[in-house]
């Protein structure tokens, strides 16, 4: 017997069927290849010019992330120094800063990057992060040999991984993370299941705000599965504190984050993506200053909300990781563009349904191809009211723009549904 359609399904995007002919997949592919080859014509024909506002050449900060880790880590003492990271974070940079010399740290940060052990550590970092990330791809899509190619190719060729690799953030290491924790949280193997939330629990570890995934355990009503999640996640994110000096790490370390966001809260920084920055953008333009501010912060709680609920309800599991994952992204205030790389389970997920040309279907694949696709049309400043440390762009612009439309859809789905199913509880009384 089918199931009937939603109500969702009969009045929104989703109605008719467009084409048998065209895959989704085929119009990703289309998409992405086609801004990643307009994007390289560009760069040559602007003399390098089209991809600035990415790289941020002026401010001499490539690798930037990896090795100011590194360094405020080689005394050991990260939050003292002002170091926002937790500590399993923490923990590889105080590895990978035993690789300097005391004389290297004692010329300071461009000199420990620019060092050969310096540029060494960052290539492995880089090509270590970077197999992995490909293994879980190529292992996860369900396509043939060649769709693996493009995939990985428009994924490595993104504007997120683009500016990933500019900076050598951390955050690829917990997106792998994340990466092993819904590829395996449900294996018929107990050990591998344990794996998938230490797995999780080290991307908290990393990252802090990986943890809204962790609701995805609660969509199976697993109570052995939350518990044995959240144990994972308490051992993994304090024990390391004490290598750190103890608990007291944990004041510090929220301390650093507060100050850290309240010194970088300007929409004129380019690089972020959170909803309130994009907010604040929109008030900025419109000169409404403190008051959309506050508003922003207003819709970025109603979101967080909404979107942890709805995840709750939406029926297919895609939308559910991809609602979460998108709540990483919106819901800190200092949210990198890199940190979309974390939706690529999702987008895969979402591929490997091999879903029909809906209007539903060809909107999320839009929205998933402006959040990856590389815009290298830069040079100038497309709102100059707004220069900052760094200037808006058109990518960064675009992604957080696609963020919000992208958690609307997903929360009005989610919405539709849970109405549909208290209807149904409603009508069986």
């Amino acid at each position: 017997m089918k199931p009937k359609k939603l109500i969702f399904e009969k009045f929104s995007l989703n109605g008719k069927k467009l084409s048998s002919d065209v895959k989704i997949l085929h119009i990703y592919f289309v998409a992405m290849l086609g801004f990643i080859l307009a994007g390289i014509v560009n760069i040559f024909v602007s003399n390098g010019n089209a991809i600035y506002d990415m790289l941020i050449p002026n401010m001499n900060n490539h690798y930037w992330d990896l090795i100011t880790s590194i360094f405020h880590n080689y005394a050991g003492m990260p939050y003292e120094e002002g170091v926002i990271y937790p500590p399993g974070a923490n923990i590889i940079c105080l590895l990978l800063s035993k690789m300097f010399s005391l004389e290297s740290y004692m010329d300071g940060i461009n000199a420990m990057r620019d060092s050969q052990i310096g540029m060494l550590v960052i290539m492995w970092f880089l090509l270590f992060t970077v197999t992995l990330f490909i293994s879980l791809i190529c292992y996860q899509f369900q396509g043939t040999r060649a769709e693996k190619l493009c995939l990985v190719l428009t994924i490595l060729l993104s504007a997120p991984y683009v500016r990933e690799i500019s900076k050598a953030n951390l955050v690829m290491v917990s997106v792998i993370c994340v990466y092993i924790f819904i590829l395996f949280k449900d294996h018929e193997s107990v050990f591998t299941r344990v794996l998938a939330f230490v797995a999780l629990s080290a991307a908290v570890a990393l990252k802090i705000y990986p943890v809204f995934l962790g609701i995805l355990l609660l969509r199976e009503k697993s109570a052995k599965k939350i518990w044995g999640c959240i144990g994972c996640g308490i051992v993994v994110f304090f024990v390391p504190f004490f290598v750190f000096g103890g608990l007291h790490g944990v004041v510090l370390m929220l301390q650093n984050i507060f100050n850290t966001t309240s010194i970088f809260n300007d929409s004129g920084l380019g690089f972020k993506i959170d909803i309130t920055n994009t907010i604040n953008i929109v008030g900025d333009l419109f000169h409404y200053g403190g008051n959309i501010r506050r508003v922003g912060t207003c819709f970025n709680y109603i979101f967080l909300i909404l979107g942890f609920v709805m995840s709750l309800f939406v029926q297919e599991e895609w939308k559910a990781v991809t609602l979460l994952s998108l709540l990483t992204l919106s819901y800190p205030t200092f949210s990198g563009s890199y940190g979309i790389l974390i939706l690529v389970p999702a987008l895969i997920m979402f591929l490997n349904t091999k879903p029909g040309i809906t209007h539903e279907n060809m909107a999320y694949i839009l929205l998933f191809v402006l959040l990856f696709a590389p815009m290298f049309f830069g040079g100038q400043n497309i709102l100059p009211a707004l220069d900052g440390e760094v200037r808006i762009n058109l990518f960064t612009l675009t992604e957080s723009v696609a963020i919000i439309l992208m958690e609307m859809m997903l929360i009005f789905d989610g919405l539709i549904r849970m109405i549909c199913l208290v209807g149904k509880k409603i009508k069986m009384k």
